[in-house]
């Protein structure tokens, strides 16, 4: 999320070791730093996230999109006159734009709050990694076909020695 905020990586470093060691040990830069026109409320959500200290943070991702989705209907729910405040306006901007700059998007956000199934969310996955889900689909296979065939073989190996 930091980085749908505000193009950067939170962490950073020289090597992959420097890049441990500051997210271990070093505060992330205030995003409102890099990103002033992000909305204040969403700048406190990225902050929560990157807490060092686990009862700081937020325990589930589900909890991270409640406070989202709450954000997004506060910003939606805004009135469209001039009494709009200008960090309003920037974070409707924002989340408008960032969309279009994340992996993240906002689609979950502009989605239904209506429940998916658990087969609905499958369906979903496996249309988009349908390579990935072949793939599996025949490793699974292979070794279910694997253990068929060595499973009679060690058994009469076994019955063999005895």
């Amino acid at each position: 999320m930091f980085e749908a905020a505000t193009g950067k990586k939170p962490f950073e470093g020289d090597s992959v070791i420097k890049s441990l060691h500051s997210l271990i040990y070093e505060p992330a830069s205030p995003n409102r730093d890099l990103n002033p026109s992000a909305p204040p409320e969403l700048q406190r959500i990225v902050g929560r996230c990157l807490e060092k200290d686990a009862d700081e943070r937020y325990q589930t991702i589900k909890d991270v999109g409640i406070e989202l989705k709450n954000l997004r209907r506060e910003m939606s729910d805004a009135p469209a006159s001039g009494a709009r405040s200008t960090n309003q306006q920037a974070g409707t901007n924002f989340m408008r734009d960032s969309s279009s700059n994340s992996s993240m998007g906002t689609d979950s956000l502009n989605a239904p709050s209506t429940q998916t199934s658990s087969i609905e969310y499958l369906v979903t996955g496996i249309k988009r990694h349908k390579l990935a889900a072949l793939l599996s689909i025949i490793v699974v296979g292979a070794a279910i076909g694997g253990f068929a065939v060595y499973r009679p073989l060690s058994l009469d190996l076994a019955n063999e020695r005895l």
